[in-house]
Order: C-alpha cells, then structure tokens, then sequence
C-alpha cells in the first residue's frame, strides 16, 4: 500500500458525496491529521497497520470522525 496525502479534490468530492459541509476549520484539521497519519506510516512496517477505513467508505469515515470527537469530549 503506497500512502499518499488527501488532496483538496478528494476532499471536495467527500463533502459532495455525502452531502457534508466542511467548516474551514475542519478543512484545516483534516490536513493535519493527514501529516501526522503519513508520518506514522511511513515510519511503520508493513503489516503493522490493520485497522484501516478505505478513503471511499463515507460511512466508515463518518464513523470514525464521530468516535474521534467523543473521544476528546466534543
């Protein structure tokens, strides 16, 4: 699996896809959760990362956006 960072297209085609607004800051937050996940996984063997949410499963993204935010208590 080659890692490459989230572009603003891809973004953009999330947010009308699934028919989300995205908040500037959320456009921000998203950009550096991004560095910081490419910069574990490019330090990481292969095989050590398993639990992965595909970029195109919306669902599962939403999901993992929500569990995120109770987690940090928002």
């Amino acid at each position: 699996m080659v890692a490459n960072p989230i572009t603003q297209s891809d973004i953009a085609a999330f947010a009308a896809g699934t028919g989300v607004e995205i908040s500037p800051w959320e456009w921000g937050l998203i950009g550096r959760l991004d560095q910081a996940v490419l910069a574990i996984i490019r330090t990481t063997k292969p095989g050590d990362i398993r639990n992965e949410t595909d970029a195109s499963d919306g669902a599962g993204i939403k999901s993992l956006m929500k569990g995120l935010g109770a987690a940090s208590g928002r």
